[in-house]
């Protein structure tokens, strides 16, 4: 049978209908995705510079890192007159510790103060130390006369603990400590590094004496 023109073309046009609505359909999900952050390069230049210099500081003030000692223990006389010091009066077995106060014996000029400086061996050189310090502890007496006219001792106990400097290009640190009103009666010092195992204690005595 031969169909009419117009339902031949009628048939095309339905049969192509029929071909896309029988198609499957795929829904596509679409996600915005953010935009990167970008970071001004000048900005990343000055984070850098702040690492490297706080690397360079955290490492110039971690200390020695090895156990520290007291190497020795110096004492100076303190001359007021001229606000110089004598040589290190325990390092020197034959300087004389009479009638200080006055001038008498070794010291040449009076001295009623003295100036105790305790070296710390072990650091690294250019580092400074923050955990461990310097324990220092003196005993002695001083004598005095009362606006009555009467004579009195009083006991002088010095008990502190001062921080540890930076070292030196030979590893060391020194670390000072005053003591007033001496001359005429020994003292009795001691020192040591708190902040690390506990390293022997150094004890010293300056042999300070008075008379007629």
């Amino acid at each position: 049978m031969i169909l009419p023109r117009c339902l031949c073309a009628a048939f095309r046009r339905n049969a192509k209908n029929h071909s896309l609505d029988s198609r499957a359909v795929v829904a596509v999900k679409t996600t915005t995705v953010p935009k990167r952050l970008r970071v001004p390069p000048i900005l990343v230049g000055i984070c850098v510079i702040f690492l490297l210099l706080g690397a360079r500081l955290h490492a110039r003030q971690g200390g020695s890192g090895g156990a520290l000692h007291v190497a020795a223990v110096q004492a100076k006389l303190f001359f007021s007159e001229t606000g110089t010091f004598s040589e290190d009066i325990l390092a020197n077995p034959d300087f004389t510790l009479w009638n200080t106060p006055v001038g008498e014996g070794s010291a040449g000029a009076p001295s009623n103060s003295t100036f105790v400086i305790v070296v710390v061996e072990g650091g690294t050189p250019g580092t400074v130390e923050h955990k461990r310090s310097v324990r220092f502890t003196a005993s002695y007496k001083y004598g005095f006369v009362t606006e009555r006219g009467t004579a009195e001792v009083q006991k002088i106990q010095i008990q502190t603990t001062n921080a540890i400097g930076s070292f030196g290009k030979d590893g060391k640190s020194y670390v000072g400590f005053w003591l007033h009103d001496t001359g005429c009666v020994p003292v009795d010092l001691t020192a040591e590094i708190t902040g690390q195992p506990l390293d022997k204690v150094i004890k010293k005595r300056i042999d300070f004496k008075c008379g007629e």
